[in-house]
This record gives C-alpha cells, structure tokens and sequence, in this order.
C-alpha cells in the first residue's frame, strides 16, 4: 500500500525528548517537594501538556493557576533541551531523504506548542544537516494550539490532511504512544507504532503495523 503523505509525531518518535520531559517533570515537582513515581512515567507520553498538568494537580495536589503552572514546567523542559541538545532518532535520515526521493509531503501533528515545535524539530532538522526551520522545511505543521483537542483525539491529523489537501486514509502517520495511535486512527489514518523506551508499556495494538525503527518504515513508501 503506498500513501500520498506521511505525517511525523514530534517527541520520542523524531527524537528522545521524553527522557527530557521526565526530568522537567522531576525538576518541576521538586519544587513542591514532590517525588514522581516511578510507575506514573509512562502516563506523560503522548499527552499534551494541558492534560498532563491537570492530573498533576489532581495526583500530587499542586497548587496554582493551570497556565502559569504550564509555562513554569514548559521553561524547565525548553532549559534541558537547550542544555542537553537532542539526536535524531535512528532512520531519521533515511525516511526523510526516501521521502524527498519520492516527492511525498511531509508534515509534523503533535500535541506540543508551537514554541517546542522550533525548538525541537528545529534541533533535529539542524542535525540532519537542513539548514531550515520546521515550518520551513515540512508541508504542514499542526501543533496543540491549532487545534480544539490535542491526542488522542482526532483533529491535529485531520488538520494535517486537511492542509495536504488529502484524505486521511490516504496518509502514513508514524506514532510512538497509545495517544497518538488512537489520534491517528480516529482519523482515519494509517498508523505505524514505532518503538522508543518509553512506549513499551503503551498498548500499540491498535497501530496497523508495528516497526522497530524508522528504518523498518522504508518500505511503505
């Protein structure tokens, strides 16, 4: 089955951010003296930072207004990524130059802000050697603020095929956690799971096709 586009998540799938986002969530929970449990990791992948702050508030008991609670998280995560620099992820390279071979479109759906979108696919295009920003270099770009509800819900792949002027069924969407999975399908995508350290506990049965790497993606295209 070849498809007329294909559609990146951002965190974890184009590169290891989750590890960063966990220490900006330990960093960040410090500061109401509160300890992030081990098995309540896996709960942040995937999800936007809205609804991650919410049960936050709900789990640990902080106390503060959502949206400054937000950008004080947000500033410690965009600090450890500048501090710690991000590596594409392996097939990276080689999707995206397969995919230029064969004149596809291309397009980022994340439930991140726009302000992580430049920064970190900002980061990996830059080691990739593409002198461009994301919005410069991929077709489309739908992050949480595009969108009325973030993953997993539907609406930033729709969005995306929307922009492509395609339908979703005519898109590869490549995700690594349950939420984006289930956002991509509800679309009416096809999805590819991709593995990273931080999906193996994410139920990935309702991906189409289950891939080591992005290099295991090759060939769909």
């Amino acid at each position: 089955m070849k498809f007329k586009a294909v559609l990146f998540d951002m965190d974890g799938l184009m590169t290891d951010t989750e590890t960063l986002h966990i220490r900006a969530w330990d960093v960040f929970l410090s500061d109401f003296g509160v300890k992030l449990p081990e098995a309540s990791l896996g709960r942040f992948v995937g999800m936007s930072i809205d609804a991650n702050m919410r049960e936050v508030m709900q789990t640990f008991g902080v106390k503060g207004r959502l949206e400054e609670l937000i950008i004080r998280r947000r500033d410690k995560y965009l600090g450890l990524v500048k501090q710690a620099g991000l590596i594409p992820a392996k097939g990276m390279k080689e999707i995206l130059a397969k995919i230029e071979s064969k004149g596809l479109p291309k397009a980022i759906g994340t439930s991140s802000p726009r302000v992580e979108v430049e920064l970190v696919a900002g980061m990996v295009l830059k080691g990739l050697g593409i002198n461009k920003t994301p919005y410069e270099y991929f077709d489309a770009v739908v992050n949480a603020e595009d969108v009325a509800e973030p993953k997993p819900a539907p609406d930033i792949y729709l969005k995306c095929a929307e922009k492509l002027k395609l339908k979703p069924a005519e898109c590869l969407v490549l995700e690594d956690s349950s939420s984006g999975i289930k956002s991509a399908k509800s679309a009416g995508c096809y999805c590819v799971a991709v593995q990273s350290p931080y999906s193996g506990h994410h139920d990935l049965t309702l991906a189409d096709k289950n891939a080591n790497s992005l290099l295991d993606v090759l060939d769909l295209l």
